[in-house]
């Protein structure tokens, strides 16, 4: 929201959010803590989902409908919907996480809502912090391009750089704990173009690039000189 609002608000935009995935997760400790991360933290969403009962109308009354599983149900068609036929490959997935879920509602008995809860932002605790070894991406790099840490440190002021380090600890895990669900399917595309799937590859490739060399070719991005 912060950097590239349209990633909070163009969540339809199957492109652009894959493009978005790539551009901000490049460095492995950022990939594999998401990997990790993202499914914890999507199982203890469904562990609290499975807290309500879905009940829909019938001819002849009303049916139950697990929450986890109402709630799986609408993550896959929405993926479907924003990413096509492949995003099937979730089903599986979600299934697992459905279980996982019910799992986890067992283990943590009479405190089911606040240890989901718990384990969810120690989760995105956990990915939020995996992006402070990405490249620094504009406007905080002072630049068109994404920049180093260390450039950071020498071009920012202390008190920006505090600035910047309460709005991690505050602003960024509800950014995290929002986008985990929908970004999962971006990290098993990711996954499967690392095994040999061609859809989009070079092209994304290229496009990431030439957006680490200068943000403007992406998306309209102050740049604070």
């Amino acid at each position: 929201m912060l950097i590239v609002p349209a990633a909070h608000t163009r969540v339809l935009d199957g492109d652009l959010q894959t493009e978005l995935y790539e551009v901000f997760h490049t460095r492995p400790i950022a990939r594999w803590g998401h990997a990790l991360c993202t499914p914890v933290i999507n199982v203890a969403l469904l562990a609290l989902c499975a807290e309500v009962t879905v009940q829909l109308a019938t001819r002849g009354g009303h049916t139950e409908i697990d929450g986890a599983i109402a709630g799986a149900a609408i993550a896959l068609a929405f993926y479907v919907a924003v990413h096509g036929a492949w995003a099937l490959v979730m089903a599986p997935l979600l299934a697992l996480a459905v279980l996982g879920a019910h799992g986890l509602r067992e283990v943590l008995g009479a405190h089911a809502v606040s240890g989901a809860i718990v384990i969810a932002l120690g989760a995105v605790w956990v990915q939020t912090l995996s992006h402070v070894f990405e490249p620094v991406p504009p406007p905080w790099s002072r630049a068109a391009s994404f920049g180093t840490v260390r450039e950071l440190w020498e071009r920012t002021s202390i008190a920006r750089i505090v600035a910047l380090a309460v709005t991690g600890v505050l602003v960024f895990p509800v950014l995290e704990l929002w986008a985990s669900p929908r970004v999962w399917p971006l990290q098993i595309a990711h996954a499967m173009r690392r095994l040999g799937w061609k859809h989009g590859s070079a092209t994304l490739e290229e496009r990431v690039r030439t957006i680490h060399r200068d943000a403007r070719a992406g998306w309209s991005v102050p740049v604070e000189r």
